[in-house]
């Protein structure tokens, strides 16, 4: 089989069943969170999303984003507080 043929299975855009944009995530395993960060006096959502999402929506770093967090489980900061569920890496959203 010559080198040309080989090339040409890598170029196939035949996309496997169970995968997004062509990457297989049924074997992935991931700790990624989706965040709903609500004001605990009014319940009003202030930022939703991943972490870098929810950071940028904030204007800060996810480095920060993820010390809010921490202190809110702690009961360190009692002005927020958030809802986390795993990212469903199969979803296109």
């Amino acid at each position: 089989m010559s080198s040309h043929s080989q090339s040409q299975n890598v170029l196939n855009p035949y996309v496997p069943p169970g995968s997004v944009d062509g990457v297989n995530y049924d074997n992935v395993q991931t700790n990624a969170l989706y965040y709903t960060l609500y004001l605990a006096s009014t319940d009003e959502i202030v930022a939703f999303g991943t972490a870098r999402n929810c950071a940028r929506m904030l204007g800060m770093t996810v480095a920060r984003f993820h010390q809010l967090i921490s202190r809110i489980r702690t009961g360190r900061n009692k002005k927020f507080e958030f809802y986390a569920e795993p990212v469903d890496p199969k979803s296109k959203s």
